[in-house]
């Protein structure tokens, strides 16, 4: 038995969402953001029990119906901004499409934040092996990497001092 979609099981209890505010049937909910900015809301299913449903997935439910869940499309803010969950603000697309829905400068800075986190200790032992007198071929054959990985972070190094 497949289990039912969260946004088809809230439209079916009366949830709606109306000028990107949620609503039940007694009238306006309070959505909180997520730890990602995305504002969600609770849908009681039944007395002591509720689940999570996302403003934006029941806008987009509302809006494109089932399509919502054929070939697992993306849900998009048109202008990058999460908390924007007007219907004309709401869109369906690729992954790639949804990203490029950030702006230019937030995306970049993301991608810098993780490229530090998810490098930083390839990053000292380069460091390390270069302050040790090796060059950039060596290093980047002790550390099994490639020789321009080992240069862009001579580059930084460049960059910083």
């Amino acid at each position: 038995m497949e289990i039912p979609k969260i946004e088809v099981v809230a439209s079916q209890k009366g949830y709606r969402v109306i000028s990107g505010i949620p609503h039940s049937k007694r009238g306006p909910l309070k959505a909180a953001p997520d730890s990602k900015g995305y504002l969600r809301f609770k849908v009681t299913i039944y007395t002591g029990r509720s689940i999570t449903c996302w403003v934006h997935r029941l806008v987009a439910f509302q809006k494109f119906g089932m399509a919502l869940y054929s070939g697992a499309p993306d849900v998009r803010h048109r202008d990058g901004n999460q908390k924007n969950n007007s219907e004309e603000n709401i869109l369906l697309g690729t992954r790639r499409d949804n990203r490029l829905d950030v702006p230019k400068e937030q995306r970049s800075a993301s991608a810098k934040r993780m490229n530090i986190t998810k490098h930083a200790a390839l990053w000292r032992e380069i460091d390390t092996l270069l302050d040790a007198g090796n060059g950039i071929r060596p290093t980047a054959r002790i550390l099994g990497v490639a020789t321009s990985t080992v240069y862009n972070r001579t580059l930084k190094r460049k960059e910083w001092h």
